[in-house]
């Protein structure tokens, strides 16, 4: 679990999500035009546009949007007035379009250098169960990560490989040091509620508006932000990957200002891979064969993402 986020002292949003004006949201009619849709489908709660190629469903006023029957959770709400129904542009530049054309989010960089970051580490255990600590799942599953892209012949390199305690600056400037073109932070969540149970992928939450679940609480574009489309389009092939390869419950590619990901050099994401606070999720990630599977899921989402940026040199 990694809840450490940048403080801020600056409310450049005192309005509630989804109040800016209408100049800064564009209908689903204009959407569905630009990229081709048919007529969409509108259900008791779900508008869902299909072209035979992509399926979007947008759940009216809220922020859910399913792509192709994964969970991403936009930053803000789908909201309906007597005209129709539109999303913010911010939410189309940064995650509709590169979902839909990621030939134009993304840029081959040459050489792929993957930097795997194994979240806390030292005195700091995480999230713990009975069986496993977060620190010792997360490394384990960032080595088993970095065996396979290597034998893709693709360079990836650790923020730490043992049990060793790493400042959140410590971990971006690894990053940096190494030239990271794609940085992956891996970690095991926790939860109050024994119940919860599921995957979460992380990408830094967009200036000037609130983090998932949160309200209000807004901030400034960070280092992070500039690869926000490559990000979203990092986020969504390495989480799909991980649900297919594990049947886990999909709650969403979701919005954060983890320092990790604000300061991040370039498309950055941060994975939670399970509840260790849920006692089947726990038990599942104390076996090596469901690490295998878990980095497995990893690895493969990364390919996709290289694979669709050009040729690994």
């Amino acid at each position: 679990m990694f809840r450490t986020v940048r403080p801020y002292a600056v409310f450049l949003l005192l309005l509630p999500v989804g109040a800016m004006g209408e100049g800064n949201r564009e209908s689903l009619a204009d959407l569905s035009a630009r990229y081709g849709f048919p007529t969409p489908h509108q259900g008791r709660s779900n508008i869902t546009f299909n072209s035979g190629c992509s399926t979007l469903s947008f759940e009216m006023n809220s922020r859910k949007l399913l792509f192709n029957g994964v969970l991403i959770w936009m930053n803000d709400t789908l909201a309906g007035n007597g005209k129709g129904w539109s999303v913010d542009k911010n939410d189309v530049t940064k995650i509709i379009d590169p979902l839909l054309r990621p030939d134009r989010a993304l840029v081959s960089t040459g050489q792929t250098v993957v930097v795997i970051d194994p979240g806390h580490g030292g005195a700091d255990n995480g999230a713990a169960g009975h069986k496993v600590t977060e620190k010792k799942a997360a490394l384990d599953i960032a080595r088993r990560v970095q065996e396979r892209l290597r034998s893709l012949n693709v360079d990836a390199r650790l923020t730490r490989d043992a049990d060793m305690a790493l400042t959140l600056e410590e971990r971006s400037a690894a990053a940096r040091k190494q030239g990271a073109t794609l940085f992956l932070s891996i970690h095991m969540n926790s939860a109050e509620n024994a119940g919860a149970a599921g995957l979460e992928t992380y990408v830094v939450t967009a200036p000037g508006f609130a983090s998932t679940g949160e309200n209000g609480k807004s901030g400034p574009a960070e280092p992070g932000n500039r690869f926000d489309a490559a990000s979203l389009v990092l986020a969504y092939e390495v989480h799909r990957a991980v649900l297919a390869q594990t049947g886990s419950t999909d709650r969403g590619i979701k919005h954060a200002r983890f320092d990790v990901l604000t300061q991040a050099p370039c498309p950055a994401l941060l994975i939670e891979c399970g509840f260790l606070s849920n006692a089947y999720e726990e038990t599942m990630v104390s076996m090596k064969s469901y690490r295998d599977v878990l980095a497995e899921g990893i690895a493969t989402g990364v390919m996709a993402y290289i694979n669709s940026t050009g040729p690994v040199r």
